[in-house]
């Protein structure tokens, strides 16, 4: 009885290893003369068994690298995002900024309307850009002050830390002539908007407010000291900044200049004429023998001479009373701790 089990267990055995083949045969079929899929993959198999270790190094090695890229890829598509979503908003590739220049504007509301009635433009939203200066407690700084209204805050995708935009009400409020559109005005008649407008008539060299100021200049620089207040008068010579050293001097009108603050185009008359801000002072002078190479002026018996003139104020720090104060303090107190130690030594 457990013999023809047997037999039949073989027989069945057998019939199903037979079957196997033919599936396997059937499914990696291979033309006359060629090795089968299957027997490529059982040398395959084998090869990868015989050596272990070998194997791992190198099927890792290729994880790590298809890892690697992966982690590249999805850094590079994120940033992609980042920047799409974030810093470029929606609309931002469909939205054009239109400037005028410092000098002439030629931007009006007529011109607005024009741009307005373009097929390809929907909506047109103006703004005003000027240069002021904003003080808190002892200190100041310039700044840019926009007149905007909610549909430019839109456009330029404002983020608000705190408060609101401006509501329906609040716009509809100043429908009237306001300070704004006076100055809209006057810029459709051409002129220029500035820090300040003025009815005055001022000259070159005038004082501005007729009180001695404190200042200094950056640390190894220098200057060039003219005979006038413009660009185009004779220079006398170059005056050396220093962090250590305050000068005093009078600011007066002159001519304007390029400066990153507002100083060099800082007002403007009644006849349109600008006028930027200079400081007259006397200061030891300095010749430029070559490119960036400075010796000092010297008269015949060898002194530093020093002269009076004016200096545009460029990197120039204006001092307050507060400052002065501090640092008259700073010198007493040096002095008298000087003194003790010269009596006790």
């Amino acid at each position: 009885m457990k013999k023809n089990l047997y037999q039949i267990k073989t027989k069945l055995g057998r019939k199903l290893m037979a079957f196997k083949k033919k599936v396997i045969a059937f499914i990696f079929k291979s033309k006359k003369g060629e090795l089968s899929w299957y027997l490529i993959f059982k040398i395959a198999l084998k090869n990868l068994l015989a050596g272990r270790s070998r194997s791992l190094i190198t099927i890792g090695a290729i994880a790590v690298g298809t890892a690697v890229v992966v982690v590249l890829l999805s850094f590079a598509y994120g940033l992609q995002s980042i920047v799409t979503k974030r810093l470029i908003q929606p609309n931002s590739l469909r939205l054009a900024d239109i400037q005028t220049s410092s000098t002439a504007v030629s931007l009006t509301k007529e011109r607005l309307k024009e741009i307005e009635k373009i097929p390809a433009v929907e909506k047109v939203a103006a703004a005003v850009s000027l240069a002021g200066s904003l003080n808190y407690k002892d200190l100041r700084m310039d700044v840019i002050v926009l007149g905007a209204d909610n549909l430019f805050l839109d456009f330029a995708h404002t983020n608000l830390i705190e408060g609101s935009f401006f509501s329906k009400k609040s716009e509809e409020k100043y429908q009237g002539r306001s300070d704004l559109q006076d100055l809209i005005a006057k810029m459709e008649e051409g002129q220029t908007a500035g820090v300040f407008e003025g009815k005055e008539v001022v000259e070159i060299g005038q004082e501005i407010s007729g009180q001695k100021i404190a200042f200094r200049l950056s640390e190894e620089a220098y200057y060039p000291l003219r005979a006038a207040p413009t660009t185009t008068a004779k220079i006398l010579g170059y005056v050396q900044g220093s962090f250590l050293k305050n000068e005093t001097g009078v600011e007066v009108w002159g001519g304007t200049y390029e400066s990153v603050s507002t100083a060099g185009k800082f007002y403007q008359d009644k006849n349109g004429q600008w006028y930027g801000k200079w400081i007259k002072t006397k200061m030891p002078l300095f010749d430029e023998v070559s490119v960036g190479l400075y010796l000092p002026k010297t008269d015949e018996n060898g002194s530093q001479i020093k002269e009076t003139g004016y200096l545009a104020q460029k990197d120039v720090k204006i001092l307050s009373q507060e400052e002065i104060i501090v640092e008259r303090q700073m010198e007493t107190l040096l002095k008298k701790h000087a003194t003790s130690e010269a009596i006790l030594g």
